[in-house]
C-alpha cells in the first residue's frame, strides 16, 4: 500500500522527547474484480484498481448466499414516477442481485421495480459496487446514500445528504450522473453534479462505480479511473443508509416511455463493498518549523531534529526512520532511529528531509524543508500560519467610512473620485538578521471595471492603521479604522510625504488578459530595502497602493481580493532570504575549573526561551537561573559533567553542550581520591 507523505504543523508549545520501537510497512494485495475472491475469508481485498489507498474491507455482501440476507438489507417499497417497488421484485442467484423490472400494475401504476436498503447506517469510507444496467428506455438504476425517511422521521433543523454515486437512465447506455444533495437543514442545494460519458456500454457489461467520502473530499471513480472530485465540506454531513435500486421514471432528455419490448428486464449487482480508513500512525515534525521550512546560514551548522508520533497506535512506536528525501549533498544524521536527533549537511542547498514513523500499521511521512547557505523562499498571506494583518481601502467619495469588512481591495478612480488601498506585514517570524533577497507583492486579481484598467504603484506607507468594522457602503464603522481623512494633520492623503512617500518602491502594469488570478509586483532594491528596515525596526512593512493615472484625473478602478474566504486569494508577500532561523549560541566547548561554582560565559541570540539542563555526571549540578544563558553553575562533587542549554524561537530549537571538568581540589573532602 502507497505510503502517503504528509506536512504537519508546528506547535513548538509540544516540545516532547519519545522513544519509540520498531516494526515494518503494512504492504497490501490490490483486488481486480472478477477473480471470485471472497471479502469474508481474504481480508486483503481492496478497492477496484486499488484506486484508494489506507482503507480496509468493514462491510459487503457478495450476493452468493442464493437469498437476499435480511439481517443486513430491507425492502424499498412504495410508488413513485413511473413505478411500484415491490419485495417481490428482489432476488439473488449465481452470485449476483437482482431487481426485476416487469410491465404489471401494482399500486396504480403499470410497472414494478425494486431495491435494497441497508439496515446499517454508514459516513465516511470508500464505495462501490460492480453492476450492470437494463436495455430499454425508461429505467433509472442507481447505487446511492441517504438516511431513509421511513424509518429515520428527520426533523426541519436536522442534517440530510445524499451522495449519488451512480444514477443512469436506461434510454442512454453510454452517460450516467454523479452528485451530491443537501436536502437538510434549508433549502435544497445541488452540490459537485458532473456528467459521466463513458465510451463503453453500461448496459452491455459489468461495470465498477466506486465513491470515496472523506470530511473534505468527494471523489468518484468508474472502473478505477477518477472522474470527479467535489468539495465535501461545502454541507454538513450525517450518517445514511445505502440504497441499490431501479424504478421507471421519466428521467434523462431521451426518455419518453418505457420500452416494452425489453421486458421483463434486471438491473444486476456483482457486489458491493464499503472501506472504511485504516488506522493511521504519523509524525508530527515539532521542531523545526515544517510549514515555511529553515534556513541555516552555513554548512558548519548542525541542525537539531525533533518529532513525535501522532494517530492511532501511535503509542507502541518507539522508533522513526530520519532520511532525506531530496538535495544536493551527503545528510548524516546523529542517530537517524530517533525522534529527538540532529542533522548536518555536506554541500549548500535546498533538502527536503522525511520522517517515518516506524510501525505494524499503515503510516504517514512527514517532510521539512531546510536551505543551507541559499535563499529559502517564506510567505507571509493574510491570516495564514498565524499571520494577522490589516488591509483595507481608502475612498475619496466616503471620505469618513471605514472599509477593513470589505473583503475587496479597489485602486483607481471611479466618479472623479480616487480609492486608494493599504497593506500590513508582520515581519518577525524572518531571522533579525536575516539578508532579504528578493520581496515581491502578489495580488489575485478579480477584475477591473469604470474605465481603462490603471497601473498600479506601491509606495511606502509612513503609519501604522486598523481596517475598521465597515464596509463602506451599507456600515459606516464610524471611528473604528482608517478612512480618507485619517492623515497627517495638515498633510493630507492627496500629498506625498504626509502618510506615504512619493518614491515607487514597484507597480505593476494592466497588461495580460482581465481575467481573474494572482499578479505580482515585481521586487525592487527599494522594496527590499524597505521591508529590510522594517524588518531590523520590528514594525511591520505598511504599503500604499495607488493608480498615479488616476491621481491625475482619469476613470478606471483595479479590483484585488483582500479578506475573502479562500486563503489562495489573499495577498501574499513573498521574501527570499538567507540567514539562521534558528537561535544561535556561542559557547566553548571545554572547561576546566578548580572551584564548585562556575560561571558559565554563554551568549545567545535570536532565541526567546533558553534553559540549562545535567546531561551527565557523577553529582549534581544546580543553576542559579537555568532559564539564564549567562548565569552560574553549583556542583557537589568533582569529576567530568555534560550541561546541555537549550534556545527555542518560534523556527525551532538549538541545542550546545558543554563538558566541564572538575577537579578534585575543588572539594577538600575529595582531595585524597
Amino acid at each position: 500500500m502507497t505510503r502517503i507523505v504528509t506536512l504537519i504543523t508546528l506547535n513548538l508549545k509540544q516540545l516532547v522527547r519519545s522513544l519509540f520501537l520498531s516494526s515494518f510497512y503494512l504492504a497490501a494485495t490490490p483486488f481486480s474484480f472478477g477473480q471470485g475472491i471472497d471479502p469474508a475469508s481474504d481480508p486483503a481485498v481492496q478497492p477496484h484498481g486499488n484506486v484508494v489507498d489506507g482503507y480496509r474491507l468493514s462491510w459487503s455482501d457478495e450476493f452468493n448466499d442464493g437469498s437476499i440476507d435480511e439481517s443486513k438489507w430491507y425492502y424499498r417499497t412504495g410508488s413513485k414516477l413511473w413505478s411500484t417497488m415491490l419485495p417481490a421484485n428482489n432476488s439473488e442467484s449465481d452470485g449476483l442481485y437482482r431487481i426485476h423490472l416487469r410491465k404489471e400494475q401494482a399500486n396504480g401504476k403499470e410497472y414494478t421495480g425494486g431495491g435494497i436498503i441497508t439496515k446499517g447506517l454508514f459516513r465516511y469510507g470508500y464505495y462501490e459496487t460492480r453492476m450492470k444496467t437494463p436495455k430499454g428506455e425508461g429505467w433509472h438504476s442507481s447505487f446511492w446514500m441517504m438516511r431513509d425517511k421511513v424509518l429515520n422521521t428527520l426533523p426541519r433543523d436536522s442534517v440530510h445528504i445524499e451522495l449519488d454515486v451512480v444514477e443512469n437512465d436506461s434510454s442512454d447506455p453510454h452517460h450516467y450522473q454523479v452528485d451530491a444533495h443537501q436536502w437538510l437543514p434549508h433549502i435544497h442545494r445541488k452540490i459537485g453534479t458532473k456528467q459521466i460519458y463513458p465510451e463503453v456500454s453500461l448496459a452491455e457489461d459489468f461495470h465498477v462505480y466506486g465513491m470515496e467520502f472523506t470530511p473534505t473530499e468527494l471523489r468518484y471513480f468508474f472502473n478505477g479511473e477518477l472522474v470527479r472530485v467535489a468539495e465535501a465540506s461545502q454541507f454538513p454531513h450525517n450518517d445514511f443508509n445505502v440504497w441499490l435500486s431501479c424504478l421507471a421514471a421519466k428521467l434523462g432528455p431521451k426518455t419518453t416511455a418505457v420500452d416494452d419490448t425489453q421486458l421483463p428486464a434486471e438491473t444486476q449487482y456483482d457486489y458491493i463493498r464499503i472501506f472504511e480508513k485504516l488506522p493511521v500512525v504519523g509524525v508530527e515534525i515539532l521542531s523545526p518549523d515544517p510549514v515555511n521550512g529553515i534556513a541555516l546560514p552555513d554548512t558548519d551548522h548542525a541542525l537539531q531534529l525533533l518529532a513525535k508520533a501522532v494517530g492511532q497506535g501511535s503509542e507502541s512506536v518507539a522508533s522513526v526512520a530520519w532520511s532525506k528525501s531530496s538535495g544536493p549533498g551527503e545528510v548524516k544524521f546523529d542517530d537517524p532511529a530517533s525522534p529527538s536527533t540532529s542533522a548536518r549537511f555536506s554541500e549548500p542547498g535546498a533538502y527536503v528531509l522525511q520522517c517515518l514513523p516506524v510501525a505494524e500499521s499503515p503510516v504517514q511521512a512527514a517532510t521539512i524543508s531546510v536551505s543551507v547557505a541559499v535563499p529559502v523562499v517564506r510567505q507571509f498571506i493574510h491570516g495564514v500560519s498565524g499571520q494577522v494583518a490589516a488591509s483595507t481601502t481608502l475612498s475619496e467619495a466616503e471620505p469618513d467610512k471605514t472599509m477593513g469588512r470589505d473583503d475587496d481591495l479597489r485602486v483607481g478612480k471611479q466618479k472623479g473620485k480616487r480609492l486608494r488601498s493599504l497593506l500590513s506585514f508582520d515581519l518577525r517570524a524572518l531571522p533579525a538578521d536575516a539578508e532579504l533577497h528578493s520581496v515581491e507583492l502578489k495580488l489575485w486579481k478579480k477584475g477591473s471595471y469604470g474605465g481603462a484598467a490603471p497601473v498600479i504603484e506601491i509606495r511606502q506607507l509612513l503609519s501604522e492603521f486598523s481596517e475598521g468594522d465597515g464596509d463602506g457602503f451599507r456600515v459606516d464603522g464610524v471611528g473604528t479604522g482608517s478612512t480618507w481623512k485619517d492623515s497627517q494633520p495638515g498633510k493630507p492623503w492627496a500629498m506625498p510625504g504626509g502618510d506615504f512617500l512619493e518614491s515607487v518602491l514597484s507597480s505593476l502594469g494592466p497588461e495580460g488578459p482581465d481575467t481573474p488570478g494572482y499578479m505580482t509586483f515585481p521586487s525592487s532594491a527599494a522594496m527590499v530595502a524597505t521591508a529590510l528596515d522594517s524588518l531590523r525596526s520590528g514594525e511591520s512593512l505598511n504599503l500604499l497602493l495607488l493608480a498615479p493615472e488616476a491621481e491625475a484625473g482619469a476613470n478606471g478602478v483595479m479590483c484585488f481580493a483582500s479578506d475573502v474566504t479562500i486563503a489562495e486569494r489573499r495577498p501574499i508577500l513573498e521574501i527570499a532570504f538567507t540567514g539562521n532561523s534558528l537561535p544561535v549560541i556561542e559557547i566553548g566547548p571545554l572547561v576546566r575549573t578548580s572551584k564548585a561554582t562556575l560561571e558559565l560565559p554563554a551568549k545567545v541570540s535570536g532565541s526567546s526561551r533558553s534553559y540549562w539542563e545535567l546531561i551527565s555526571g557523577p553529582g549534581e549540578a544546580e543553576f542559579v537561573d537555568r532559564h539564564n544563558p549567562t548565569t552560574a553553575v553549583i556542583f557537589d562533587q568533582p569529576g567530568s559533567y555534560v550541561l546541555r542549554l537549550n534556545t527555542t524561537n518560534i523556527h525551532g530549537i538549538s541545542l550546545k553542550d558543554v563538558r566541564v571538568v572538575v577537579a578534585p581540589d575543588s572539594f577538600p573532602s575529595f582531595s585524597g581520591n
